[in-house]
């Protein structure tokens, strides 16, 4: 997960510096990701509004971008279910930032947005829980995965002190 130093509700939030420095940090992120898994990971965001917060929709109401390493095989009908649209780039999401909404970057690097917040709480984790055939751990509150989490900041670490 990617999460903003300073507090604001999405990344559709952040100024044109912390864009180009997100940017570079997702681009960064990909190769990274990509080399230890063999995939190019997706990216999904639930972001949320100044006085717009939906319970429903958003689980954090704080800017925090998912990247993860899988292949949605059923890409198709998250678009479809989302109701999202495809997006020229990443920076789209500023035009947006005052309602909520759901964004979602596939493997190839290609984006879809969408407005409608009839999308039930943590839509994606839901969506990679299937896949992963573990349909019934999705929720973060339940299902922690404490040790996945240490794997990644070890993983990090080591990536980190070979820089």
């Amino acid at each position: 997960m990617i999460i903003s130093r300073k507090h604001i509700h999405s990344m559709a939030y952040i100024s044109n510096n912390e864009m180009n420095e997100l940017l570079n940090l997702i681009k960064l992120l990909r190769e990274i990701i990509s080399k230890k898994f063999n995939t190019q990971p997706i990216l999904f965001e639930h972001g949320s509004a100044i006085g717009c917060f939906n319970k429903s929709a958003n689980s954090v109401d704080h800017a925090h971008l998912h990247i993860i390493p899988i292949h949605m095989k059923k890409e198709i009908e998250i678009i479809r279910d989302s109701r999202a649209n495809r997006i020229p780039n990443f920076q789209t999401i500023t035009s947006f930032k005052d309602e909520p909404y759901f964004l979602y970057v596939n493997n190839d690097c290609q984006h879809y947005l969408s407005h409608d917040f009839e999308l039930p709480r943590q839509y994606m984790r839901k969506w990679i829980a299937r896949e992963v055939n573990r349909p019934q751990e999705w929720d973060w509150r339940h299902y922690e995965f404490i040790d996945n989490i240490k794997i990644t900041i070890d993983f990090f670490k080591e990536i980190h002190m070979a820089f």
